[in-house]
C-alpha cells in the first residue's frame, strides 16, 4: 500500500508509478490520478496523512486505545509527582516520563551579537 504524501519539495503523487513497479497493490491519493496499472487499487481521500494514520493503527490493534496520559504542569514539584505516578502504575504497566524542553532566555546583549 503506497500512500501518496506531500513533502516540502516534492509530492508522493509524483512516484505513483514507481511504487507500483516496486510491488504497490494498493494506492492511497488526495489529487486526481489517472489509474495506470491494473490489478492495483486507488484510493482517493481527502488527506492522505490522515487516512494513514488510520489504517496504521487499525493495522497494530489500535494500540493507543490502552495507553494513559497524564499532564502535571506547575513551577514545583513536577518531577516528584511523575515520579510518585510512574512508582504507582508500574507494577501493572510500563510507564515513561517525558522531561520538558529548556530554552535559555535570550538576553540583549546576546541578541545583538
Amino acid at each position: 500500500m503506497y500512500f501518496c504524501l506531500p513533502g516540502l519539495s516534492s509530492d508522493g503523487h509524483d512516484y505513483i508509478d514507481q511504487a507500483i513497479e516496486k510491488g504497490a497493490i494498493a494506492i492511497v491519493h488526495s489529487k486526481p490520478v489517472v489509474p495506470s496499472a491494473a490489478g492495483v487499487v486507488y484510493i482517493r481521500v481527502d488527506d492522505t496523512l490522515d487516512a494513514m494514520n488510520q489504517a496504521a493503527r487499525i493495522f497494530y490493534n489500535r494500540p493507543s486505545d490502552d495507553l494513559r496520559m497524564y499532564g502535571v504542569t506547575g513551577t514545583n514539584g513536577k518531577s516528584t509527582v511523575t515520579n510518585i505516578i510512574r512508582h504507582l502504575s508500574q507494577p501493572q504497566t510500563p510507564a515513561a516520563i517525558s522531561e520538558p524542553l529548556r530554552f535559555p532566555m535570550a538576553t540583549r546583549r546576546s541578541c545583538r551579537n
